[in-house]
């Protein structure tokens, strides 16, 4: 479980191990991450923490290493590490541009890389990566963000392809205003300005946003499916738009 220190990822974590998955946690916050394993045990759940910066491969490798030696081969894999920095393409510097890349799709490439050939030997295992509507639908002061989530979904969607025959599923689980504290660091003013970018384009904001409980629910529902059913492609968004942008 990638990602896995606070928001999604970690209501995702907490419910896998509900179901009775033995479950590694990584992200790179060591001590967010050992809170995590904290409340699932405390839960009666099992989870061993890896601090990791998944785009170093000596970090992947050690991960991976770690997991085997706790916890077994795993069977399922879920991408969910992600950052996002808000700002016109001229606003955003050289080195935020690479941190998103390397966090939001190199982390995702390296971590399925060195998790996949033991799926594949043992002809089964799932992918399940978590993306966003703006890999459809990119959104201005958001341009690399989006084009991240493109290439997330691009890459799970050619991965598929190449192991559907093989015992592997690989799921993308999109997730369109959930309440994660997500943008909570971008500045006030720059949020309200791309605010109004977003609705002059013509992108609904949809009513009250669904909680990571419901995110992990539905990743619960698809890792859960028999062998034989692939739910490729689950949206998951509020019910009810916001009136003012019908």
């Amino acid at each position: 479980m990638t990602g896995a220190s606070r928001g999604i990822g970690r209501a995702i974590a907490a419910r896998l191990a509900a179901d009775g998955f033995g479950v590694a946690v990584t992200g790179r916050d060591g001590a967010c991450l050992d809170s995590v394993v904290d409340e699932i045990a405390t839960a009666g759940g099992h989870a061993h923490a890896v601090a990791a910066d998944l785009a170093r491969e000596g970090d992947v490798e050690h991960l991976v290493d770690e997991v085997e030696q706790h916890l077994g081969q795993p069977d399922v894999l879920v991408n969910n590490a992600g950052m996002a920095t808000l700002g016109r393409v001229d606003q955003t510097t050289p080195a935020e541009f690479r941190t998103m890349i390397e966090v939001n799709l190199l982390g995702t490439i390296l971590m399925t890389r060195a998790v996949l050939p033991g799926m594949v030997d043992r002809g089964r295992g799932h992918v399940v990566a978590v993306t966003s509507p703006v890999a459809r639908a990119p959104r201005p002061y958001l341009a690399t963000y989006s084009a991240t989530k493109a290439a997330v979904n691009a890459f799970h969607e050619s991965l598929r392809q190449e192991v559907r025959t093989q015992g592997v599923r690989v799921s993308v689980v999109e997730v369109d205003k959930v309440a994660t504290g997500f943008g909570d660091r971008w500045p006030t003013d720059l949020h309200d300005e791309a605010e109004r970018a977003w609705r002059a384009g013509g992108f609904k904001f949809h009513g009250e946003a669904v909680s990571v409980a419901d995110v992990a629910d539905v990743v619960s529902f698809v890792v859960d499916r028999r062998s034989a059913v692939a739910l490729n492609v689950v949206r998951v968004q509020p019910a009810i738009e916001d009136p003012a942008t019908r």
